[in-house]
């Protein structure tokens, strides 16, 4: 991989992590629990390469009153 590689905030869509730059590649699935830290990613579509962190969303508990 390149040196010059773009860090990017990538918002999860129906579980997949799109593409920032083309916003049509899949990169990579996400689960809820999935955390990932500084993971090499390149689009087959548009080429782009960049570093993904991916954080774990914690579950919100509904309490009952």
């Amino acid at each position: 991989m390149q040196e010059n590689l773009i860090c990017a905030t990538i918002s999860p869509k129906d579980g997949w992590a799109m593409c920032p730059q083309c916003g049509k590649g899949k990169l990579l699935m996400i689960l809820p629990d999935t955390a990932v830290r500084n993971l090499p990613c390149k689009c087959k579509r548009c080429r782009q390469e960049f570093l993904i962190t991916v954080v774990p969303v914690p579950e919100t508990k509904v309490s009952s009153a």
